[in-house]
């Protein structure tokens, strides 16, 4: 027998031949990964991924079995990280579903290759135009699919630019589709599946569109193939999924013995909805509790807007005065109360009617899981990409009470807050960083006007051209910005909330 590769503190190495010696309680892959052929290709293996659809994938190859193993692809640099991880442990990682009695504690087998783009690109394409590949699946986040400000294809990114220059050496997400669909054509082969599964309303259709414009650029006949052949679902996905942070890793060795590069901690909740719409078949995903619909626009606005927006307006505020963890910043009274009554005031009466889903419901749950304190999920997550995530969740929901001639002050107010926290700095004089694409330029407007939003307010990939026009918008953002200032964050949540 050979003997099991040991790590610090005793843990086991978790690797193929290691998994006999993991705790009883440790759930292990039950279907042989060996005999499996990968039918998904997914591009973007990162925390949440591997905390959700791959534990669906895993949940219904044990339940059915089938070809429906996962190929990952890495597309950054940044993702050589993540083979060399998976590579060295069999592609085998660890799940830690926290509650608060504890841990559900899983192995993860359903990844069984990982490539990277910049070590093999035609390697990455032949799978992707493999004949075994159904569905190619995505979690790039937003700025992975290279949109300007009306959600279209980004022509003059340096990226997009590169990929339609050298169609057989892509670097971006859209070009990576167009050039493995445009030899599918070619091999006369159906098109496979395309699966968003990124926090973008319509997120299929915003595929489609990207995809279908650079196709555009590339052949006509291309396009029209495309057009005809390919699907794009809109999903709608909802985990926690906190960054892994070193005491995660540690914390798995010493309490569970398992030596573990990159394992994922997570809620315990999980939501995938999904519309029914395959070109070469899919996963039986619903045996394990996915929901497909005809239609996921209502889902996806409910929770883009009262999960992802109220997200980001508790943690500005939570930020600026000084608290680190989303579970803080909910529990704290002010902030609460604020966010509830955005929710309720403001964004749920703008909503559709979500089938099964009763909303007052939904929104406590939200808050329930904001303030779990066994995830410890760190603000500074919450907060990056904000010049991303605003328009979806903050700036759609003021557009619709504009219309309707409805109050939007909380919202105003959040806006307010997310520019205050632009400064990089909370109010005791603390820096934090500000991580964004537009970083820069947004942290030097922020700290050259701090009473005045308008240079902000202007910048019209975010703020569209409508609302900077609207004077009764532009005064909300400024007086709570100029409140903020004045009398600081708590006063000026207690303001709004009395």
């Amino acid at each position: 027998m050979v003997a099991l590769k040991k790590e610090s503190m005793g843990a086991v190495a978790l690797n193929n031949q290691n998994l006999p010696a993991l705790a009883a309680y440790v759930t292990k892959p039950k279907f042989d990964r060996a005999k499996t052929k990968t039918s998904i290709v997914h591009i973007g293996v990162g925390g949440f991924h591997r905390a959700h659809q791959a534990l669906y994938t895993q949940e219904i190859l044990e339940r059915d079995g089938g070809d429906w193993g996962i190929c990952g692809i890495g597309i950054l640099p940044q993702d050589a990280k993540m083979r060399d991880a998976l590579n060295a442990q069999d592609f085998l990682y660890t799940l830690v579903e926290k509650k608060d009695d504890g841990a559900n504690v899983k192995v993860i087998g359903s990844i069984t290759e990982f490539l990277l783009l910049q070590d093999a690109p035609q390697k990455v394409l032949a799978k992707l135009a493999d004949a075994q590949t159904k569905i190619v699946s995505l979690t790039v986040t937003e700025k992975g699919y290279c949109l300007d400000a009306n959600k279209e294809l980004d022509f003059n990114h340096p990226a997009v630019a590169h990929d339609l220059a050298n169609l057989n050496q892509p670097q971006t997400a859209v070009g990576l589709l167009v050039c493995a669909l445009q030899q599918r054509m070619q091999k006369s082969l159906p098109s496979f599946t395309v699966l968003s599964c990124d926090n973008l309303p319509t997120n299929g259709a915003v595929t489609r569109g990207a995809v279908l414009s650079f196709a555009k650029k590339v052949d006509a006949g291309l396009a029209r193939w495309i057009e005809t052949n390919t699907t794009f679902p809109n999903t709608m996905v909802d985990r926690i999924t906190p960054v892994t942070a070193p005491a995660d890793i540690s914390n798995l060795e010493v309490q569970h013995g398992i030596a573990d590069a990159w394992p994922v901690v997570c809620e315990t909740f999980r939501q995938w909805i999904v519309e029914d719409n395959f070109t070469m078949g899919r996963p039986a995903w619903e045996k394990v509790g996915v929901q497909f619909v005809s239609d996921v626009h209502a889902y996806e606005l409910m929770k883009i807007r009262l999960l992802n927006g109220t997200h980001s307006s508790l943690a500005h505020p939570g930020i600026l005065l000084g608290l680190k963890y989303v579970h803080e910043a909910t529990s704290h009274p002010a902030i609460q109360a604020f966010v509830r009554r955005i929710m309720t005031d403001e964004i749920t009466p703008q909503l559709p009617p979500v089938p099964g889903i009763d909303l007052a419901s939904y929104q406590q749950t939200i808050i329930d899981r904001f303030a779990s304190p066994v995830i410890q999920d760190g603000l500074p997550r919450i907060i990056m990409d904000g010049s991303q995530k605003l328009p979806n969740g903050i700036l759609a929901p003021i557009q619709d009470c504009i219309a309707k001639n409805k109050s939007y002050a909380g919202l105003a107010l959040s806006i307010a807050l997310w520019i205050r926290h632009l400064r990089g700095k909370d109010e005791v004089g603390n820096s934090f960083a500000i991580v964004d694409p537009r970083s820069m330029q947004l942290q030097a407007l922020a700290n050259a006007t701090p009473d005045d939003p308008m240079p902000i307010l202007q910048l019209a990939d975010i703020f569209g051209a409508d609302l900077p026009k609207n004077a009764g918008f532009v005064t909300a953002v400024t007086k709570q910005l100029q409140a903020i200032n004045r009398q600081g964050v708590l006063k000026t949540l207690q303001d709004y909330i009395q």
